[in-house]
């Protein structure tokens, strides 16, 4: 569930997120790797 965290938004994460869902779209349809 890692990944999954990662791809919720949240203050700490979110310079991060935009980063990485530029590198990974799928980041929110990630669920399927729970």
């Amino acid at each position: 569930m890692r990944t999954r965290n990662l791809c919720l938004p949240s203050e700490a994460q979110d310079q991060f997120l935009s980063a990485y869902t530029k590198i990974n779209p799928h980041c929110k349809f990630d669920s399927q790797f729970d």
